[in-house]
């Protein structure tokens, strides 16, 4: 089974990031790392990621705009 690499980009999501998260762990089909590349947000963010799933990576590094944090991820 080959293992896919999930790459979430984020800044002060917390309105959305649980969607996500669950979205991708509810996966069954191939076995997957979430990652989440996050700019430093000020809200819970990578609070509720982490309740979600608690194997969830997170990589919190200040970045200059969307692309940058693409591209860092």
């Amino acid at each position: 089974m080959a293992t896919i690499s999930v790459i979430t980009v984020t800044k002060n999501s917390s309105e959305t990031i649980g969607r996500a998260v669950q979205s991708v762990r509810d996966q069954q089909a191939v076995e997957f790392e979430h990652i989440i590349k996050d700019a430093c947000s000020d809200d819970a963010t990578c609070a509720i990621a982490l309740a979600i799933n608690p194997s969830v990576c997170i990589v919190r590094k200040s970045d200059s705009g969307i692309y940058d944090a693409m591209n860092q991820g």
